[in-house]
């Protein structure tokens, strides 16, 4: 599992490539994270009521960029907001590729929202 920012599975690689590969890897996570700002919808009731929360998803995407798997990893204190961010990532119909070389067939992505 990464979270943002996290290349751990990079040390298993030649020195020569890591720097590479964790490029790959943070340009990823960003198109990951543009992609779910774009999407992201905030409900009208949690605005009239004044509701802020910060949640984190667990996101489960595959080679191909299709979400395997979405669930609320860190919920906040209000259902509607913690709903709105679960339905964001399912909304989106295509995740951006992983890269060729990251070596699992999905990668688990812990994000907040």
């Amino acid at each position: 599992q990464n979270t943002l920012g996290d290349s751990t599975h990079d040390s298993h690689r030649s020195s020569g490539t890591t720097s590479q590969h964790s490029e790959l890897l943070t340009a990823f996570i960003s198109e990951v994270i543009y992609s779910l700002e774009q999407a992201k919808h905030y409900p009208r009731a949690s605005m009239i009521r004044e509701e802020v929360g910060k949640v984190t998803l667990k996101l489960k995407i595959s080679h191909e960029g299709h979400l395997h798997s979405a669930d609320i990893a860190e919920p906040c204190p209000f259902e509607a907001l913690n709903q709105a961010a679960l339905l964001t990532a399912k909304s989106i119909n295509k995740y951006p590729r992983l890269p060729t070389e990251y070596p699992s067939e999905f990668i688990e992505l812990l994000v907040p929202m």
